[in-house]
C-alpha cells in the first residue's frame, strides 16, 4: 500500500524516500501524511506532552502545499476546527480514551476486544498494567511486572481497521 511507504513524500518533492512531488505522491499517502503528523504532534510522547489540537491544525495550515497536500489539509483543517476530529485525539478507538503509564507518561493503548484482568504495556518504560472493570468504564492498575519483548511488540487492531474500511466504503458508496 502507497499510504504507508510514501506518507512521507511531500507536495514540494522535499519528502522520502523517493522525493516525490505533487500529484506523483498517490492520494492515499498525502491523506495519511497529514493524518500521521497529526496525531504524532497531538500525541503525547516519553519526552513531550502532546499539542492541543489548534496549535497543530495552524501548523497544517501553515504548510498546507509544501509539507502537505493543500486541498486535503483544507478539508482536514476544516474537519478539525468543526470539533469533528475531537472523538479521535488522544483516544485508542472511539468512547476508549488512551491511558497513561504512572511511571513515564506516554500512551498505553487499550482496544475494544479488552477485558477485565487482560494485561497492558507501557511502550516506553515497558511496565505492565490490569484492566480493571469499574461499571461502565475500564481503568488500568499496574502489576509490577515489565512486558517481554513478545508482549511488547505493536500489534494492529484489525478490528478497528476492518470497521474503517467498511464505513468508508459505505459513505463513499452513499456519497
Amino acid at each position: 500500500m502507497a499510504a504507508e511507504s510514501l506518507q512521507t513524500e511531500t507536495p514540494d518533492g522535499k519528502g522520502y524516500p523517493r522525493g516525490l512531488a505533487g500529484n506523483d505522491v498517490p492520494v492515499d499517502a498525502r491523506i495519511v501524511g497529514i493524518c500521521d503528523a497529526f496525531d504524532a504532534m497531538t500525541s503525547t510522547r516519553p519526552y513531550r506532552r502532546g499539542m492541543p489540537v489548534e496549535k497543530a491544525l495552524s501548523i497544517i495550515e501553515e504548510n498546507a502545499g509544501r509539507q502537505f497536500d493543500a486541498s486535503f489539509s483544507k478539508i482536514f483543517i476544516n474537519m478539525g476546527r468543526a470539533g469533528k476530529l475531537d472523538p479521535v485525539v488522544a483516544h485508542s478507538d472511539e468512547g476508549i480514551p488512551l491511558r497513561e503509564c504512572l511511571q513515564c507518561g506516554p500512551v498505553i493503548v487499550l482496544k475494544r476486544k479488552h477485558q477485565h484482568g487482560d494485561k497492558v504495556y507501557c511502550p516506553a518504560c515497558t511496565g505492565e498494567y490490569s484492566l480493571v472493570s469499574q461499571g461502565n468504564s475500564i481503568s488500568i492498575a499496574p502489576t509490577g511486572a515489565t512486558g517481554t519483548p513478545k508482549q511488547l511488540e505493536p500489534e494492529a487492531d484489525t478490528e478497528l481497521i476492518a470497521r474503517l474500511v467498511r464505513d468508508s466504503a459505505r459513505a463513499l458508496l452513499a456519497g
